[in-house]
């Protein structure tokens, strides 16, 4: 629910020639979000154990 939400706010925040950059935009940064989010739970675990996680 959240993330059609959020690309529909990035979408209509920019003027029409802009939208398709807006688009990739978003995507591209939930991408790498979800990517430093997995390297960072990874370490976290590595230093504090799976059972913390």
């Amino acid at each position: 629910m959240v993330t059609p939400t959020l690309q529909a706010l990035a979408v209509s925040f920019v003027a029409r020639e802009k939208q398709g950059t807006a688009n990739a935009m978003f995507f591209s940064c939930m991408d790498l979000g979800m990517a430093i989010g997995s390297i960072g739970l990874g370490m976290l675990e590595g230093l504090a154990g799976y059972h913390f996680i």
